[in-house]
């Protein structure tokens, strides 16, 4: 398939708004990638963010201005929470602060995943002893082919 055609298949869909993790995530995975991000500072950009959430494609689609922008006042945000450190006017950087907010958000993301899937069991096995209940009643009758 052509760019082009890519492109316009691309320009379909609508982008994802990018929650604060999601942009925290780049940040950090991009500081840890990146052996000079340890010693220069070197920060990355929210045009940089927007290439890691979305490929390079997000910048012919038709909605990335507002995108971009959303994606910078997220920043902005994370700046204010001092999760992210501003280096330069559009160069951003995790911080120690910012590491630990993450794992904490993993730790209960994890938990909250966990905590559904006890729920769904429960959900199954109550079915389960409704069914054999209502089968020992004599409710439902079950022949059973020996």
């Amino acid at each position: 398939m052509s760019r082009l055609g890519s492109q316009k298949l691309f320009n379909l869909r609508d982008l994802r708004s990018s929650e604060l993790m999601d942009i925290l995530k780049v940040l950090a995975n991009r500081r840890f990638a990146d052996d000079s991000m340890l010693t220069d500072e070197k920060g990355i950009s929210g045009w940089e963010v927007m290439n890691e959430l979305h490929s390079k494609q997000w910048e012919y689609h038709p909605g990335w201005k507002f995108q971009l922008t959303q994606v910078e006042v997220h920043l902005e945000s994370l700046v204010a929470c001092e999760d992210v450190k501003r280096i330069a006017a559009n160069s951003y950087l995790a911080t120690g602060k910012g590491i630990r907010t993450l794992e904490e958000w993993k730790k209960d993301d994890r938990r909250h995943r966990q905590g559904v899937r006890i729920q769904y069991s429960i959900i199954g096995l109550t079915a389960i002893i409704a069914l054999a209940s209502l089968v020992q009643a004599k409710v439902i009758d079950c022949l059973i082919a020996w």
